[in-house]
């Protein structure tokens, strides 16, 4: 095995391992969907900038819209993985995993303020001497609280409309 590995390393010409000349980059077969890295990556410390000139409440409020969003995610992957009832051991896994990212969509499409996005988007703003320290801090503690805000009351009010009973009470013990 050795020596065949060997023959075939010994016929590699440079010109065998060395890309053709008229091979198309890997940037261009992206299609041009979205901006190269460098620009990609500038893209998103302006985000973050901009994401730090926020004032506070709306900051907040925006937090806690995106923490509402997770929430009903979360909820709402639950419930119909719940109701699935005694199904094939992954079936429910799949489904709430299928579910779930429709919050994320949701944050996308309101530019709400999560912090997990935040915590690329303005250390990135940071990195590039666009922001300072403090600023990071700032909106690292209002987008957190305004998340942690919202899935909480969304969850309470999910709670409050008496829907957590049955199979999704006891998938939700489950969870937890």
């Amino acid at each position: 095995m050795l020596r065949v590995v060997l023959c075939l390393l010994a016929s590699a010409s440079a010109t065998t391992v060395l890309p053709r000349s008229g091979a198309t980059p890997l940037l261009a077969l992206r299609g041009g969907a979205y901006p190269p890295p460098k620009a990609g990556y500038h893209a998103l410390a302006a985000k973050g900038c901009a994401a730090t000139k926020q004032t506070v409440v709306p900051n907040l409020l925006s937090g806690a819209l995106a923490g509402g969003y997770v929430s009903f995610g979360g909820i709402l992957s639950l419930s119909v993985a719940s109701a699935l009832g005694d199904v094939a051991p992954g079936v429910q896994k799949l489904v709430f995993g299928l579910l779930f990212p429709i919050a994320l969509l949701n944050i996308v499409a309101t530019g709400s303020q999560l912090f997990t996005g935040n915590t690329a988007s303005v250390s990135a703003a940071l990195f590039e001497g666009l922001i300072k320290p403090m600023d990071l801090v700032r909106n690292w503690i209002v987008t957190y609280a305004g998340n942690l805000i919202g899935s909480l009351v969304f969850v309470w009010a999910y709670k409050y409309t008496g829907l957590l009973t049955g199979s999704t009470a006891a998938m939700a013990a489950k969870v937890s």
